[in-house]
């Protein structure tokens, strides 16, 4: 049974604390890549709040990512090649295990 995948992409690079790639190019990318590894995806640029240790607050575009898949391997290739080209220290993931109808 397939599960949905949310992937939480952050645009701030994590060196520069500021956006590298801008905000067409970054959705660009992440089209791109799943296009080349799945059958289908959402994506959506939202906004992502946080705290840093030092308690400045952040705002960064965000881009999410929502998959249905099983292949939790291909979700972590995804993961780790958005990690390299955003330079990304981390990427955060939900699994939901959803019941899914298409009326």
């Amino acid at each position: 049974m397939s599960k949905m995948f949310n992937v939480f992409v952050g645009l701030n690079d994590k060196d520069t604390k500021k956006q590298e790639v801008g905000t067409d190019k970054a959705l660009e990318i992440v089209k791109s890549l799943c296009w080349e590894m799945f059958e289908g995806a959402t994506v959506s640029l939202t906004f992502g709040l946080y705290k840093h240790d030092n308690g400045d607050k952040v705002t960064e575009n965000t881009i999410k990512i929502e998959l249905m898949t099983d292949d939790t391997d291909k979700i972590k290739t995804l993961v780790n090649e958005l990690k390299r080209i955003f330079n990304q220290e981390s990427i955060m993931v939900t699994i939901i295990n959803p019941d899914v109808c298409f009326w």
